[in-house]
């Protein structure tokens, strides 16, 4: 549980949502029947190549032109992993570390 929803436990208020920790890498299946996601498919890989997603990123959308090779493809499909997920929880451990520091700065 994150420290602001344990101060709001502490004071005795409710808490009824919480920010997830880490980010859980899954893959998307897009079912491209007759190139009907192509616009789409080259605005994300122009995205790629002007730097906005990475390709790690990018590789988590599957798309096939049927539904047995979409299936497949899902089932094969081997996430890429870059160091997001470990940054994104160290900055997030940071966080809660720099938060807990100021509240007992002002105790």
């Amino acid at each position: 549980m994150g420290l602001v929803s344990r101060e709001v436990h502490n004071g005795g208020g409710h808490v009824i949502g919480i920010i997830p920790k880490t980010l859980m890498r899954k893959e998307v299946g897009l079912l491209n029947v007759h190139g009907y996601y192509n616009s789409l498919l080259s605005f994300i890989d122009k995205a790629v190549d002007d730097g906005f997603i990475m390709p790690s990123q990018r590789s988590i959308i599957v798309s096939a032109p049927n539904a047995k090779e979409l299936v497949q493809k899902l089932e094969e499909y081997v996430p890429v992993h870059d160091g997001v997920v470990a940054k994104a929880k160290w900055e997030a451990a940071q966080m809660e570390l720099n938060a807990s520091l100021q509240t007992e700065f002002y105790r």
